[in-house]
C-alpha cells in the first residue's frame, strides 16, 4: 500500500474547497493535473534558484565561465571562423 503524499492531500483539499463536489470526473482530473504541473514548476524553479545561489556563493559560475572562454580561445573563437568567409 502506497502512502498518500502531503501534496496529493493538499491538492484534493484545494479542489474540494474551491469547487465543492460539482465537478465531473474529467474536470476533477484536469484540475488535479493542472495543480500537479504547477507544483512541479515551482519545484524546478526553486531547484534552479538554489543551484544558482550555490554557484554564486562558491564561485562555480565564474570558474565555469572562465573554462568556456578558454575553450573558445582554443578553438579559435567565432571571429576567426567568420573571417574565413569574407
Amino acid at each position: 500500500m502506497k502512502p498518500e503524499l502531503d501534496t496529493e492531500k493538499t491538492i484534493a483539499n484545494m479542489i474540494e474547497a474551491n469547487t465543492g463536489k460539482n465537478l465531473t470526473p474529467r474536470e476533477t482530473y484536469i484540475f488535479k493535473e493542472s495543480l500537479r504541473a504547477l507544483v512541479r514548476l515551482a519545484k524546478s524553479e526553486l531547484l534552479f534558484e538554489m543551484k544558482s545561489n550555490v554557484a554564486k556563493l562558491t564561485g562555480t559560475a565564474t570558474i565555469t565561465a572562465a573554462r568556456q572562454r578558454a575553450k573558445a580561445g582554443q578553438r579559435g573563437g567565432l571571429a576567426s571562423d567568420y573571417s574565413q568567409w569574407q
